[in-house]
C-alpha cells in the first residue's frame, strides 16, 4: 500500500510537532477548542493543521495536511479577490487545510506556531497597542498586524509586513499571536517569552451564587452549569457583564458563540421556555448556563472571554469587533465548515 506524505515524514520532526501542538492545545490560555494552528516546513512541503482539528489531539490522530508551498504561494500572489483560495493537499484528501494555511506558507521560518493567547488578545483590544509594544518587545523582531478576517485578508497584511522586514513575532489585533523559528524548541521558547512579557493584571473574582444558579438550571431542559466558575464573572463582575453584552473581542467567539449573548433576568427565566438555538444564557448577578450539546467548545470560548475581560481596566477604551466584521465571520463558508465538523462529534 502506498505511503502518504505524512507517513514518509521524518519521524522525529513530526513527533516534535505533535508534541508541541498537543501541549499548546491543552493550555487554555493559548488555545480554545479547535482554535490555533501549527506547521512545519521541509523543502517544498508544508505540514499544517487541518481545519476543525484540535491541536490537543495531535498525539492521538493525524491532524496535519501536506501542502506544496510553491503552489500555494504562486496561487496567493496571483489572487486578486478577497475570496478564499482552494488549497489542494498533496494527499490526505479527507482533511481540509486550515483557513490560515497561507500565512504559514509565506512565513519564512521552518516552524510556525499560531495561538489565541488570552494575554495577547487582551493587550490588542486596548488602545495604542503598537506604541505600548515598542518598549516591551524591544529585544525581538516583531510587527503588529491590525485586525483582518482570517484567510486571504490577514495573509495579505502579513505578506506586506514581511516584505518590509522579517519578523519572528507577529501580534495580531483582536486575534492572537504568531511566532516563527527554525526549531520547535526555539519557537516554543519564543512563544512563552512573548506571552510572559504581555501578561496583564487580573481582577479577582469569587463566585458565591452556586445554589441560586443550580436551582435555575433545573428549570431549563438541557441546561448545564459551567465547570469553571470564572465563566460566571460574565454575569456578575460589572465591567465583564457590560462588555459581554457587546460584540465579541475576537473571531472564534463570534463563530462558536454568536454575535450577542442571550441575557435574561432570573425572575423571567422560569416563564420563558423558548431557548432554541441559544448556546448559553447570561443571568445578571447570578451566573451563566450553557445549553448547547457542544458544551466543551462553548465553555472554552466563554472561559477565554471571561479571562480576557477580567484583565481589562474599566477606565480603558476597548476595541471590539464591529458589526460588519462579526457578520463577515458568521456568513463565511469556511467558518461554517469548521463549526459543522464539531457538531458532528
Amino acid at each position: 500500500m502506498k505511503k502518504s506524505i505524512i507517513e514518509k515524514y521524518d519521524s522525529l520532526e513530526l513527533e516534535e510537532l505533535n508534541s508541541i501542538s498537543s501541549k499548546m492545545g491543552k493550555d487554555k490560555t493559548l488555545i480554545q477548542g479547535p482554535g490555533g494552528n501549527t506547521s512545519l516546513k521541509e523543502g517544498n512541503i508544508l505540514l499544517v493543521k487541518a481545519s476543525g482539528k484540535k491541536l490537543s489531539e495531535a498525539k492521538k490522530e493525524n491532524i496535519f495536511v501536506p501542502i506544496n508551498i510553491k503552489d500555494i504561494i504562486n496561487k496567493f500572489n496571483d489572487h486578486k479577490s478577497q475570496d478564499e483560495l482552494k488549497i489542494n493537499p498533496i494527499d490526505n484528501i479527507y482533511l481540509k487545510p486550515s483557513i490560515e494555511t497561507i500565512f504559514h506558507a509565506i512565513m519564512p521560518h521552518k516552524i510556525v506556531l499560531h495561538s489565541h493567547s488570552i494575554e495577547v488578545i487582551a493587550n490588542t483590544i486596548l488602545p495604542n497597542i503598537r506604541e505600548r509594544l515598542i518598549p516591551i518587545l524591544k529585544d525581538y523582531s516583531w510587527d503588529y498586524i491590525p485586525y483582518a478576517r482570517p484567510g486571504i485578508p490577514i495573509a495579505k497584511l502579513i505578506q506586506s509586513s514581511l516584505k518590509k522586514k522579517k519578523s519572528d513575532v507577529l501580534i495580531l489585533g483582536n486575534h492572537g499571536l504568531i511566532v516563527g523559528a527554525n526549531s520547535i524548541k526555539e519557537a516554543d521558547l519564543l512563544q512563552k517569552n512573548i506571552v510572559n512579557k504581555l501578561k496583564l493584571n487580573r481582577r479577582e473574582f469569587i463566585f458565591s451564587k452556586f445554589n441560586e444558579l443550580d436551582k435555575l438550571s433545573k428549570k431549563i431542559k438541557g441546561a448545564k452549569l459551567p465547570s469553571n466558575n470564572i465563566i460566571n464573572s460574565l454575569a456578575i463582575d460589572p465591567w465583564s457583564f457590560k462588555l459581554a453584552q457587546k460584540n465579541p473581542a475576537y473571531p472564534d467567539h463570534v463563530v462558536f458563540c454568536g454575535k450577542k449573548p442571550f441575557v435574561l433576568d432570573y425572575k423571567k427565566l422560569q416563564f420563558n421556555k423558548n431557548f432554541k438555538d441559544q448556546p448559553y444564557i447570561i443571568i445578571p448577578k447570578i451566573g451563566v448556563l450553557i445549553l448547547t450539546k457542544n458544551f466543551f467548545v462553548i465553555e472554552a470560548m466563554l472561559e477565554a472571554q471571561a479571562e480576557i475581560f477580567l484583565r481589562l481596566n474599566p477606565s480603558n477604551k476597548i476595541k471590539l469587533l464591529s458589526d460588519s466584521q462579526c457578520e463577515e465571520l458568521i456568513s463565511w463558508e469556511e467558518e461554517k465548515y469548521r463549526k459543522k465538523l464539531l457538531e458532528k462529534r
